[in-house]
């Protein structure tokens, strides 16, 4: 496991000790965190974590043992897809874990009637509902209101609109999209074999991972002067809290451009340096995601450094495995962006002059 993944794990630790004595106050009820010992080893034990909630709860007015989910969120832009991922997921936990009911808790306000998307034994928290919890205890107040305040980006909530009839009909469960497409990134072939499907399928992903953030996509993309290619473009959504429009702000861009690449050995120097002249600081375009097959090595992280501290351009990395986990915390409810945010805030912060 990276530096980066050990951090986010650690803060979601953080996160549920908290939220692990806000259910413990008296009258509320009592609480245990689900942390693992280890991280998992392989597939297998990988699918037998996803079925343990986040915390144990058992309320104080005897209604039965809760499991609890936590979504941790650093805008409140919420899609109605993510919300209901959370709650079917946690509806098969309890379908297989002896639970009898469960509370999904998303760490931002929600505007909008939650209740259209609770299940019958399932029902959501937001963070309205999570700090009148915690306001029995002034203390636990003060301690959950410090770690918002390390979370939260953007605190403006955006109105989602209230879901149609079709959104808000039940699913019969089934592998989701985000599952099934990891599953189809890590059977393709590195190098040369297999580079067509891999970015055919990296374009679904980020696609399917950034589908309400980013639009007007165009692949293969020329510019005018034919002299450089680039996989993916797309433009940034207007008037949508999220990470994409934290970057649109603070690096003047509209467009980001995604690049895939398959080759087996670490990403170099000399690719980031290729990335870049896709880059156009004046035009809009001044913000890339490689997409790694492997790991990245340390030139091509000193090169991505080197570019924002010179041009003012931003280039970031999600390697195969960072991809797949992301489209799979999608099916879960969760929030692709968190992982690109703390790729980024690392970045920026540890970056020398």
């Amino acid at each position: 496991m990276s530096e980066l993944q050990i951090e986010m794990r650690n803060f979601e630790f953080d996160w549920l000790h908290v939220i692990e004595e806000i259910l413990s106050v008296p009258s509320t009820g009592t609480a245990e965190a689900n942390i693992p010992d280890s991280d998992p080893q392989d597939a297998d034990e990988t699918l037998m974590y996803d079925m343990v909630p986040d915390l144990s709860f058992y309320p104080s007015d005897g209604s039965g043992r809760t499991a609890v989910s936590l979504k941790l969120y650093r805008w409140p832009s919420i899609s109605h897809e993510n919300i209901s991922n959370s709650v079917r997921h946690l509806s098969h936990i309890l379908d297989t874990g002896g639970y009898k009911k469960g509370i999904v808790i998303f760490t931002v306000p929600m505007p909008m009637k939650l209740k259209f998307f609770e299940a019958e034994n399932v029902s959501i928290w937001d963070l309205v509902r999570l700090r009148e919890v915690a306001s029995k205890d002034e203390a636990l107040l003060e301690k959950l209101d410090d770690l918002i305040s390390q979370t939260t980006v953007d605190g403006q909530p955006f109105l989602i609109p209230y879901p149609s009839e079709d959104e808000l009909a039940p699913r019969a469960r089934h592998v989701g999209k985000g599952t099934k497409l990891a599953e189809d990134i890590r059977r393709t072939a590195g190098g040369p074999d297999g580079w067509r499907e891999y970015e055919e399928l990296c374009e679904k992903a980020v696609k399917l991972l950034f589908k309400s953030k980013i639009a007007g996509w165009k692949t293969q993309n020329s510019t005018i002067d034919g002299l450089n290619r680039m996989d993916m473009i797309g433009r940034i959504t207007q008037g949508i809290h999220s990470f994409w429009s934290m970057i649109q702000t603070d690096f003047q861009t509209r467009y980001v451009v995604f690049e895939a690449k398959n080759s087996n050995k670490p990403i170099s120097q000399e690719q980031v340096w290729t990335t870049e002249k896709y880059l156009f600081t004046k035009g809009l375009r001044s913000v890339a995601v490689i997409l790694a097959r492997s790991e990245i090595s340390n030139g091509a992280r000193k090169a991505a450094e080197g570019v924002l501290r010179e041009n003012g351009k931003l280039i970031l990395f999600l390697t195969s495995e960072d991809l797949c986990s992301m489209l799979e915390e999608l099916d879960r409810g969760d929030d692709p962006d968190n992982l690109l945010f703390s790729k980024m805030d690392k970045m920026l912060m540890e970056m020398g002059r």
